[in-house]
């Protein structure tokens, strides 16, 4: 190999190197920790969205409802909930799609569709990231102020020192699980990701 040649291969690999490094900072940052009594690592799909039905069944309107917006049906997972293909390339761009399609739908609710991280994609991989949390407190401890927003829907359940609430979205609820696991007296606050398999 003589001097060209090597500075030829040194020069495109310097290239190629410089490509990955600008892919990769240009690239979404789509991973999320989901942090219940262990913490569970997820990727955020930005080609899909979930859309569940509260009439307990996907029904045919709803999938031309969908795909009217740009969304064709991917998938059923279970009865009431349908797979559907989006095209972001940004958690704002999925975010606009995920409200641009809840609107045309109000009687359904649009989540984020997450992954494992470490697997491949698949049915048994994928979760659904609504904007629901639970929130657990130590026993006798009141829930914090970050909490008790009107907004927020606070909400006693069926467990002892144990509360429901909604965030805005689905990624709020990721942030104000974390801000609320900061506060004192609280022993759990995490989004309540939902697992359900696919169906034909």
């Amino acid at each position: 190999m003589n001097v060209h040649d090597a500075w030829l291969k040194l020069t495109v690999w310097a290239v190629v190197c410089l490509m990955a490094a600008r892919a990769a900072a240009q690239a979404p940052a789509s991973e999320i920790v989901i942090q219940t009594t262990v913490p569970e690592r997820f990727v955020i799909a930005f080609d899909e969205l979930a859309v569940e039905s509260t009439t307990g069944r996907v029904d045919a309107a709803l999938e031309q409802a969908a795909a009217a917006l740009g969304h064709p049906a991917k998938a059923r997972a279970g009865r009431a909930t349908l797979i559907v293909s989006a095209s972001a390339r940004s958690l704002e761009e999925l975010e606009e799609a995920r409200k641009a399609l809840a609107r045309s739908r109000p009687e359904s609710r649009v989540l984020l569709v997450l992954y494992e991280a470490g697997r491949p994609p698949s049915p048994s991989s994928r979760a659904l990231l609504p904007s629901d949390l639970a929130l657990i407190m130590q026993p006798g401890v009141a829930p914090p102020a970050a909490a008790r927003a009107p907004a927020l829907g606070l909400r006693k359940l069926g467990a002892p020192d144990t509360y429901g609430l909604s965030a805005p979205d689905p990624l709020a609820a990721v942030t104000l699980a974390e801000t609320l696991r900061a506060a004192p007296g609280v022993r759990y606050a995490y989004p309540l990701v939902k697992r359900v398999l696919e169906t034909r």
